[in-house]
């Protein structure tokens, strides 16, 4: 993400960027001199921070996740934006489900795996898949479904 809020900024692309970021806690937020800095240069860059666990320090932005209040807070009429999202797939996850049920179009969502997911390679399709094709393993004799639709629910690895 801050790749393309560098980019936007340096190319003074005319349009508003909002960027919604949440950290466990304070001392995780990253980049936090570089944003102030890009809010200075770029005046249609808006920010807002969630912080899941703030603990003693004097935090009065929003605590907790990412939810549709936070997002309605932070992005006016939210279902008008392409959204990007980044991060832990489980976080991910319920954030695009937060953005379809504000009316964000399915289309209009886009997501960035963050970090390394970990599969649960015993883990069988649901029935309702459509089987394709099986694949056969000549060294084991094992055999494969071919699945072309189905996408592994994956645990985040934190």
């Amino acid at each position: 993400m801050m790749s393309s809020v560098r980019y936007l900024t340096e190319t003074e692309w005319p349009g508003t960027i909002y960027l919604l970021l949440t950290f466990r806690s304070l001392e995780d937020f990253i980049f936090r001199s570089e944003i102030e800095e890009l809010k200075r240069r770029n005046p249609r860059l808006r920010v807002a921070v969630a912080v899941t666990a703030p603990g003693q320090v004097g935090w009065d932005g929003h605590t907790g996740h990412i939810d549709a209040r936070f997002i309605t807070a932070a992005v006016p009429d939210i279902a008008l934006h392409r959204a990007h999202i980044c991060g832990p797939t489980p976080m991910m996850d319920a954030t695009k489900k937060i953005l379809l049920d504000l009316g964000v179009p399915a289309g209009q969502v886009r997501t960035e795996a963050f970090g390394t997911d970990r599969r649960d390679p015993t883990r069988k399709a649901p029935r309702s898949a459509k089987v394709v094709g099986e694949v056969q393993f000549l060294g084991s004799g094992k055999t494969a479904r071919a699945i072309p639709a189905y996408v592994a629910t994956a645990k985040s690895s934190s």
